[in-house]
């Protein structure tokens, strides 16, 4: 029997191991249908389109859900998508700082906001203007360092809920439930939009201040058909 060389066999081992990465290299077909799935919604699903849409004012023109928004350009480094279901902006709690720089760049330094998509016909909230928030739960009400604002609070202070005294035109006032991080509201705005802000505890004592800026700041990206 004839001697097989080292250098043949290491050959033929070499080209085994290539056709073996080979093979495993190849995707399955599960993995190209998933690829597939992937880029065929990311293409065609039109909320992650980039809007090249603008006003005569140079703001972008989206849509959330069915009321039209206007984007001013300077508020973000990146053109918005076509449409949302929710349209997150923000403020600083600071007026005097800007998003990003030097005094707002942590999350407590910001208000975070989000416009809601609500259904046009979609009743706004009753009022609750006559409410007792003295329930099995909450106790109150407590006096704040605001005299706009009251305080009801459980046994234990762990749940806090802030009542805003002076109601809007729709008879609703602003409430602000807060946990040892953040402080949640929420109203609504106008047919088919509900706007949700978060802001700090510690900012509290100025939260009607804050209330009028984020009014004034949502309204004005709105256009009311």
């Amino acid at each position: 029997m004839n001697k097989v060389s080292f250098p043949a066999v290491l050959l033929v081992a070499t080209v085994v191991v290539v056709i073996l990465f080979l093979v495993k290299s190849i995707p399955s077909e599960d993995y190209e249908k998933r690829i597939d799935s992937t880029t065929s919604s990311v293409s065609t699903d039109p909320r992650r389109v980039p809007t090249e849409t603008v006003d005569k004012e140079g703001r972008w023109v989206v849509m959330l859900g069915e009321v039209e928004l206007r984007i001013p350009k300077e508020m973000g480094s990146i053109t918005p998508a076509t449409a949302y279901d929710r349209y997150p902006t923000a403020l600083c709690l600071r007026e005097q700082d800007e998003l990003g720089r030097p005094g707002c760049q942590k999350l407590a330094d910001r208000i975070r906001i989000f416009l809601m998509a609500r259904s046009i016909e979609t009743s706004p909230p009753n009022c609750n203007v006559d409410r007792d928030y003295s329930d099995d739960i909450l106790n109150g009400p407590f006096a704040t360092s605001n005299s706009e604002v009251d305080l009801y609070r459980s046994d234990s202070k762990a749940t806090r809920t802030y009542v805003y005294r002076k109601h809007d035109e729709t008879c609703w006032h602003p409430t602000a439930t807060c946990s040892p991080l953040r402080c949640l509201t929420s109203f609504y705005l106008g047919p088919g939009v509900s706007v949700r802000y978060e802001f700090s505890e510690e900012a509290i004592e100025g939260w009607p201040a804050i209330h009028k800026r984020i009014l004034d700041h949502v309204t004005y990206l709105v256009v009311w058909q």
